[in-house]
């Protein structure tokens, strides 16, 4: 019986030692992924369409630029911090305006972030709410809905949509499906 005995101790005070490391390092493993939050460099020129949604003939050609950092922290809502710039409002590109941080509220509509800007112009804050914003596959895919009257503190969407990558309104269209299919997947009760 002493055999066993001796291998069950030697085990056990293997298993003991080995503790001692492995648990500082799975505390350490989940710091770096709580504190850690995954940036992504981004910086990508697209192509863009504006359009009403339901009036194809209202299509209208831009580009988008987008530069700055996507962060990604583990199970929490995604973030961009940086510059996105639409040709077609010139304010979006402006040193005078800074973009405010841009959080992709994973509860609300799967992944909706509101989108915006403020300045500090002739000793006034002016802040300039351009409307809400989705963004797929680590901002390869972007769709803004475009709060209206540009420029007015009361601002409603009127169905004006800007979608990106695009070239054609057939491209934007197919996009914005795709996003509105995820927005539907997104709200459907779990079966």
């Amino acid at each position: 019986m002493p055999i066993k005995e001796t291998g069950f101790r030697l085990a056990w005070s293997i298993a003991r030692d080995a503790m001692w490391i492995v648990i500082p390092l799975l505390i350490a493993a989940a710091i770096f992924g709580y504190k850690y939050h995954f940036p992504k460099r981004i910086a990508a020129d697209y192509p863009a369409v504006e359009y009403r949604t339901g009036e194809p003939s209202s299509a209208e050609h831009t580009a988008i630029h987008v530069k700055g950092k996507l962060y990604r922290p583990l199970f929490r809502d995604r973030y961009f911090k940086g510059r996105i710039a639409i040709d077609k409002y010139d304010f979006t590109a402006s040193a005078d305006y800074t973009m405010f941080t841009v959080k992709f509220n994973s509860d609300v509509l799967n992944g909706w972030g509101s989108f915006g800007y403020s300045a500090y112009l002739n000793r006034t804050i002016k802040m300039e709410m351009l409307g809400a914003i989705w963004q797929h596959d680590d901002m390869k895919e972007l769709k803004f809905t475009i709060s209206e009257p540009i420029g007015a503190s009361e601002k409603q969407w009127k169905g004006l949509t800007l979608i990106a990558p695009a070239d054609t309104i057939e491209e934007a269209v197919a996009i914005e499906q795709a996003f509105s299919e995820r927005e539907q997947t997104y709200l459907q009760p779990p079966p």
